[in-house]
């Protein structure tokens, strides 16, 4: 039986990389060794960082040890570190399941302009979800829920995170408690209007992403640190967004669940094996923890503060409605790139946008995020707006892929078949066994594909048609 080896890929474009390995490297033996994260969890696989740049494959150290290329970088305490520098391409920012080989691995895309201490840290927050998928009960069994939140919930969100940032901060123990209160009241009155799938997906991304916020968090407070509340509470409230304009909460409960942990924690709750294995959610843990007394002054304030809101985004909405009107108007009369697969390719919608809009047959979204990596494919696309298609412009052509609009023909880089050429050589169709498409003007498009097909130029707009499976 062949063997199958995980290894955690970091892929990174650095200024400075000797020095950025050397601190890597010691920073994750550290944190491993030293820090309880989480009771049981560690990063307990060979890792592996892949550090980006434009030059081909080259080894930064000497070693005894090679796997696939990759040379071992530390064996100090066990710990099995590699590293590589070359072009690894476009791909998703993070998978689980990507491919090197007969070799799978965890796969990370982190910007250069991260500090090490950031690279660590979501390192650190998605190996733990998959730990998660091991060790929690029932883990991920609630359903996403994307776009707007009703407007009449919107009120609860922006109290909670109010209340439970000054319980995080609050030096006097009676404060600290009276906020903590106002919250569980809060939530209570919010769960009154909230319908259930609602609650589900609030307590499971609680759960799960506030338990991986809450390890990543950790990462980051030295053991000989006398400030640890201090650092916590700074670094969750620079972080928070706890609602976008749009009402969107999806990085709410990032934090009001690692917030909720951190409390639990000063008060030396034990908490965490009834969230791995009894499923509980961390809100249940809080309630239970602490009774509630008076709500009458957290429910003044939600009245309050729905007032407020329900004016502030009536406003948002018809300034939203009206921008996007103008957007959609300007979309339609942009030259654009039309990147185009075989009707059994699987194409995807984006892993994050904005707005997600069906016109004729086009879906169109904005500010959206595509990253796809297959046999012989890697595409990425962060557009503020684009769209799938599914028939081309005059309705009677199928069509099946991404249509990205373009200022200009001159933003287009072109090579096909390991050739550069201009828009202008491209002619009515254009055959090729590979090519590579870039645009960095605005929207920024990186297409590499070996599987063959055809480019073609018409008024003006370029189809990419491709041969991938």
């Amino acid at each position: 039986m062949k063997k199958t080896i995980t290894l955690i890929i970091l892929v990174l474009i650095s200024l400075n990389i000797y020095c950025y390995d050397s601190k890597l490297t010691k920073r994750i033996i550290e944190i491993n060794e030293s820090y309880r994260l989480w009771d049981g969890f560690k990063i307990d696989i060979p890792i592996l960082l892949y550090f980006e740049k434009d030059s081909e494959m080259e080894l930064i150290s000497e070693s005894k040890v090679n796997i696939n290329g990759f040379k071992l970088s530390s064996r100090e305490n066990k710990y099995y570190i590699y590293h590589k520098i070359g072009k690894l391409g476009a791909t998703q920012s993070f998978d689980l399941n990507y491919r090197i080989g007969d070799i799978t691995v965890l796969l990370y895309k982190i910007d250069y302009l991260q500090t090490y201490d950031s690279v660590i840290s979501i390192m650190f927050h998605e190996y733990f979800h998959k730990y998660q998928q091991n060790h929690f009960k029932d883990n991920l069994k609630y359903k996403p829920i994307t776009g707007d939140l009703p407007n009449e919930y919107k009120p609860y969100f922006y109290l909670e995170m109010l209340y439970l940032k000054n319980a995080l901060l609050s030096l006097d123990e009676s404060e600290r408690r009276e906020n903590i209160n106002s919250f569980i009241c809060v939530r209570e009155e919010k769960y009154k209007k909230m319908k259930n799938e609602y609650i589900e997906f609030e307590n499971g991304k609680e759960r799960i992403e506030g338990s991986a916020k809450y390890v990543e968090i950790k990462t980051g407070i030295s053991r000989y640190s006398s400030s640890r509340s201090t650092f916590v509470a700074g670094k969750l409230l620079s972080e928070s967004k706890m609602l976008s304009l749009r009402g969107d909460a999806s990085m709410f409960h990032y934090q009001s669940g690692a917030i909720q942990m951190f409390l639990l924690d000063r008060y030396n709750i034990l908490w965490e094996k009834e969230i791995e294995k009894e499923g509980y959610s961390i809100y249940n843990i809080i309630k239970k923890n602490f009774n509630v007394e008076n709500c009458k002054k957290a429910r003044k304030n939600i009245s309050d503060t729905r007032g407020y809101l329900n004016r502030l985004f009536s406003e948002l909405n018809t300034n939203r409605n009206l921008d996007l009107s103008r957007t959609l108007e300007n979309y339609k009369k942009q030259r654009y790139v039309l990147i185009n697969f075989n009707k059994k390719f699987s194409t995807i919608p984006p892993k994050g946008y904005t707005y997600d809009i069906q016109e004729n047959y086009e879906r169109i979204f904005t500010n959206a995020e595509i990253d796809m990596s297959k046999l012989n494919l890697d595409l990425t696309i962060r557009a503020s707006i684009c769209s799938m298609v599914d028939k081309k412009d005059d309705g009677r052509t199928e069509a099946n892929g991404y249509k990205i609009p373009i200022k200009s023909l001159n933003d287009i880089y072109i090579m096909i078949d390991g050739k550069t050429i201009g828009v202008s050589e491209i002619g009515s169709e254009r055959e090729f066994k590979s090519i590579s498409l870039d645009i960095n003007i605005e929207n920024v498009v990186h297409l590499q594909s070996k599987c063959g097909g055809s480019i073609t130029k018409i008024d003006n707009n370029i189809e990419v048609s491709l041969n991938c499976k």
